[in-house]
């Protein structure tokens, strides 16, 4: 069934592609009108201008090359930044992958935030921004049809604003270990990250072949710990729903700036409606404080290359933000 998909969603991207050579693109303007709470004063933010590619040439059966880069630039901050989101090389032989670089390898099922993954996440909402931010590391797996095990070297925590290494190499490791057993999904990690050892654990199956239920668990040393429970609904083409429930015993595990506590986070979904509008619900509420975050987005497909959105943002900040965009996928 058509889902739809986390934040990251690929609307209308443009690509070309043939046996060797791929690539997607798309650039987009912004405006924003941010009403703050604190000030009761309101203020436009923009134009916002932002073009992205991503690139994978196959140079031989074997070896490949890969590439995300993203350009933005603020009228409103007077600013631009340049920003290299991927980048390396990956070898094959039979079962065996090595990679080296900046790479995304996210596999856990977490909408936002993956306890059992320290390394990855999903950190926008719905939008016209694609956000494929990887990791430096060197990469070697093993994969099989029903399991796999990758073996990660991460040098790099600490980086420039443009993504590129601003320390010196670590000596810190992540494994991380996927088995199918009949309907179940597990997968199993741990190393060592940011100078504190880590571990993570994550399920998913599929009950009456429409709902898809997950569960994951993530803890570091000094007795910090944090999981999630989650469904998704996959029965109807016209619409999905999913909801989390997520509980950290300090700030979020993640990349997430999310606070400790209970939360609770919802995802609808009504995807080409019409053939021409997706609509978009997204919540994320505290269950121990007044922290509240919303967001409702609109956007017309004008063409296979044209999309104009139009999002409301409840920010935790108590601000509202509206926005209006136009993207071009070429």
């Amino acid at each position: 069934a058509t889902v739809v998909q986390p934040p990251t969603q690929e609307i209308g991207t443009g690509h070309a592609s043939n046996e060797y050579f791929r690539y997607r693109a798309y650039a987009f303007i912004e405006g924003r009108w941010r009403y703050a709470d604190r000030t009761r004063t309101a203020q436009f933010e923009g134009p916002y201008l932002e073009v992205d590619a991503t690139i994978d040439n196959k140079v031989t059966d074997t070896f490949k090359v890969f590439f995300d880069g993203m350009a933005n630039y603020s009228q409103y901050s007077n600013s631009g930044l340049f920003s290299l989101n991927q980048f390396g090389l990956r070898f094959h032989s039979g079962d065996w992958v090595f990679a080296m670089g900046r790479e995304r390898n996210r596999r856990s099922p977490g909408l936002f935030v993956s306890p059992s993954d320290p390394l990855h996440t999903n950190p926008t909402f719905a939008g016209p921004r694609e956000i494929r931010t990887g990791e430096w590391i060197a990469r070697l797996s093993h994969q099989a049809a029903t399991h796999s095990t990758d073996v990660m070297y991460v040098p790099f925590r600490t980086l420039t604003k443009e993504g590129f290494p601003d320390e010196t190499p670590r000596a810190e490791v992540w494994l991380r270990h996927f088995h199918k057993i009949g309907p179940i999904d597990l997968d199993i990690s741990g190393g060592r990250l940011d100078g504190k050892w880590r571990g993570g654990l994550s399920a998913l199956g599929f009950v009456a072949s429409i709902w898809k239920v997950y569960g994951e668990f993530g803890y570091r040393e000094d007795s910090v710990w944090s999981t999630l429970l989650g469904t998704a609904f996959e029965g109807s083409d016209d619409f999905s729903v999913r909801t989390e429930f997520l509980y950290s015993s300090a700030a979020s595990l993640s990349p997430v700036p999310l606070p400790k506590g209970w939360l609770w986070i919802l995802n609808v979904g009504f995807p080409e409606v019409a053939d021409r509008f997706n609509f978009f619900l997204t919540g994320i509420q505290s269950l121990e404080s007044a922290i509240t975050v919303g967001l409702l987005r609109a956007e017309w497909l004008v063409t296979g290359h044209n999309t104009f959105g139009t999002s409301f943002l409840l920010a935790p900040t108590r601000d509202l933000i509206w926005s209006a965009d136009w993207r071009y996928s070429f």
